[in-house]
């Protein structure tokens, strides 16, 4: 047997290596898989076991998640008018997760103002962008209460929304895990010190297919925060986030610390610091769970990343569209997407409960969307267009408390097609299965 080992640094080298690989035997594979990572866990000792941990409340709500309908042009009144639908529609929202599109970023070549981003609109122009304050941009910063005029900024926006529409009992905001895309900006006055750092990508990575975030990421660099300060980072955005009435976060691009690590000790030092300050600011701010952990498919995470956080994306984002442009992407990305999130569970699903992610009600395939939802047994959420929704469809998923009726289990492919490949033979039928908290 070959194995291939990589440090993440020329710098970090070794010739043998006591703890590789774990071979766990057993007549059932569901089974096999927990017993295998209840070993695993007394032997490293450096993550906590789905079971062992608390999920955070926005599981059993309905959400709506602010990306495809604005993008990076979201706005208050946008989020406002979107809640005010969905409640007249009676699917009212328990989460709001208002995405990329807040935060205060730039180019390096742009100037400071107070007009932060307003030019960087267009997907994927946001990602050479870095963090320049911890605070909300302009558009969030120059809400102005309806209810009370003295009260401002996203502060003032989370309170009115909770206020006016009573089934709203969290909201979220995304983040990178650096910060921003691309990462912090140096030399900003409040900002803590970072230098910009070229990721490299190991062969491994390197062979996987190509990805818009990581070449825009890998041509511009991160500006990246050192690990014996990234507390600083994470204290001075998650303390403002929450002093703002934020519940939580969406810390997304989780993967990158495995491309920057050649100067700090190698990927899993660096990943030991890094998830050690993000694990101990959450537990400071949002209650200790109060994350959905997005681009987080590596080794580093799972096994070091995850002694609070308990909800994870398992498979790649919802594409309404290719965005290669195959007008077939529309469909078939659908079933990528349900059979990379089924199979991806049933090792995922033992460190994080899994996130099938969010998905619009009037897409063409909303309907094979919402049935593996409904099994999933993970949060339900939409990313609907404001006013553009399937009420009929979304009625079949909420209650009119914006509370949903979620499985015990979390989904998994059925025994039959676990060694099968139902996206590429033609033949096999990609089957999930889950428990019913309740039986008639």
């Amino acid at each position: 047997m070959d194995m291939c080992v990589e440090s993440g640094s020329t710098k970090v080298l070794g010739a043998s290596f006591r703890s590789c690989m774990y071979m766990h035997v057993g007549h059932d594979p569901y089974q096999l898989i927990k017993d295998a990572m209840k070993v695993l866990r007394v032997h490293l000792g450096t993550f906590k076991l789905l079971e062992e941990k608390s999920l955070p409340g926005i599981v059993d709500k309905f959400g709506w998640c602010t990306w495809d309908a604005f993008y990076l042009k979201v706005h208050p009144q946008g989020i406002w008018e979107g809640v005010k639908g969905l409640v007249e529609g009676g699917c009212p929202p328990g989460l709001v997760l208002i995405d990329d599109g807040w935060q205060s970023i730039a180019h390096d070549e742009d100037p400071i103002s107070d007009q932060e981003g307003m030019n960087r609109t267009a997907a994927g122009e946001q990602m050479p962008c870095r963090l320049i304050k911890f605070e909300e941009n302009y558009k969030f910063r120059d809400y102005v209460s309806p209810r009370v005029g003295s009260n401002k900024g996203m502060g003032a926006f989370v309170k009115d929304l909770k206020g006016v529409f009573g089934s709203v009992e969290y909201v979220y905001v995304w983040h990178a895990l650096c910060g921003y895309w691309g990462g912090v900006r140096p030399g900003v006055l409040n900002m803590p010190a970072c230098t910009v750092v070229e990721p490299k990508l190991s062969e491994g990575l390197e062979m996987t297919m190509d990805d818009l975030a990581v070449d825009k990421i890998v041509n511009n660099g991160v500006g990246f925060v050192p690990p014996e300060i990234v507390d600083r980072m994470y204290e001075g955005l998650h303390s403002h986030l929450e002093s703002a009435g934020i519940d939580g976060v969406k810390v997304d691009v989780i993967h990158i610390l495995e491309m920057v690590a050649e100067e700090y000790g190698g990927r899993v030092e660096l990943a030991k610091a890094y998830y050690k300050a993000l694990t101990e600011s959450v537990r400071k701010h949002f209650k200790g769970n109060g994350v959905i952990a997005s681009m987080e498919h590596c080794n580093d995470f799972m096994y070091l990343g995850t002694e609070a956080i308990s909800l994870g994306r398992v498979g790649d984002d919802f594409w309404c569209i290719d965005p290669s442009g195959d007008p077939n992407g529309t469909f078939w990305l659908q079933g990528c997407h349900m059979v990379h999130c089924a199979y991806n569970s049933l090792w995922m699903g033992n460190f994080i409960h899994p996130d099938w992610d969010m998905f619009q009600s009037t897409h063409p395939c909303a309907e094979f969307h919402a049935a593996s939802r409904a099994i999933s047994g993970g949060p339900i959420y939409i990313s609907d267009s404001v006013g553009k929704h399937d009420f009929r469809l979304l009625k079949s998923l909420v209650l009119p408390d914006g509370s949903i009726l979620r499985c015990q289990y979390y989904a998994l492919p059925t025994r039959d097609c676990l060694f099968e490949d139902p996206l590429h033979d033609s033949k096999t039928m990609l089957k999930i299965w889950n428990l019913n908290k309740d039986s008639l």
